[in-house]
């Protein structure tokens, strides 16, 4: 019962070209920071069209490896890693991707070791032609202590929340791990250990009691550059205790 939130992408480069005495390298080599890293892409062939998802990044000296994991669009599985590799020149990056059934993915931008702007073009077998801008962002781990609410939509006792949660990986798909407690308080809901998946900004979270049935919490922080508040749903189909609406977390 893995429910997962994702989204996708980042990386690239640029090359100079000096003139006269041959190609100069200008500004120190771009350092990006290994983690977990969303990513939006705004098409500017199919005005409207919107792409997201995420990917895990390492760097080693000018290369730079991840797998991504894109919701959107519709020619990619989002379960599916894609494999990414990008070069580092100076303060630039570029970023290609491809998968074993023919998609692929070029991006080029700047930024710093925690935010990267550019473009991105895609195509391949099966994947319209497109391209637009970009923007990738590193997402926080999301370990620590959380506190915060579940609203039911039915009417229900609201259910408050306590959350002590460990954040590791990635695994070789490219997931993150959490794990931890969860404490639920105020309902028929039942505290449990929890387990589950992110990518990106979104994450999906199983809480599971010593007995009884699981409660599912999936969502997305809401801003993925602190990753301080989390913004989502939450569902239980206990017989004795069933119950859904919205979930909202923060941590100091």
């Amino acid at each position: 019962m893995r429910f997962i939130a994702r989204l996708a992408i980042v990386p690239l480069f640029l090359f100079i070209c000096g003139c006269g005495s041959g190609s100069n390298q200008v500004g120190p080599d771009l350092t990006l920071t290994s983690g977990n890293w969303q990513v939006n892409m705004i098409s500017t062939t199919n005005l409207g069209a919107v792409g997201s998802g995420g990917m895990s990044l390492s760097q080693t000296g000018t290369s730079v490896s991840g797998i991504m994991h894109l919701v959107s669009p519709p020619c990619f599985t989002p379960l599916s890693g894609i494999n990414v590799n990008a070069t580092v020149n100076g303060p630039t990056l570029q970023l290609t991707a491809s998968t074993a059934t023919g998609q692929t993915i070029s991006v080029t931008a700047t930024g710093s070791a925690t935010s990267l702007t550019g473009s991105y073009t895609l195509g391949g077998t099966n994947c319209p032609q497109d391209q637009g801008a970009f923007t990738a962002i590193l997402v926080p781990s999301a370990t620590g202590s959380w506190h915060g609410t579940l609203t039911s939509t039915a009417g229900g006792p609201a259910t408050q929340v306590t959350a002590m949660l460990t954040q590791s990986g990635p695994d070789a798909q490219g997931f993150f791990s959490v794990s931890g407690t969860v404490t639920l308080s105020g309902s028929c809901l039942s505290s449990g250990t929890v387990g589950g998946l992110a990518i990106g900004a979104g994450y999906a979270l199983i809480v599971t009691p010593p007995s009884g049935e699981p409660v599912a919490i999936s969502g997305a922080m809401t801003d993925p550059a602190t990753a301080n508040a989390f913004s989502g749903f939450y569902s239980s189909i206990a017989s004795t205790c069933t119950d859904s609406g919205t979930a909202s977390l923060t941590r100091p």
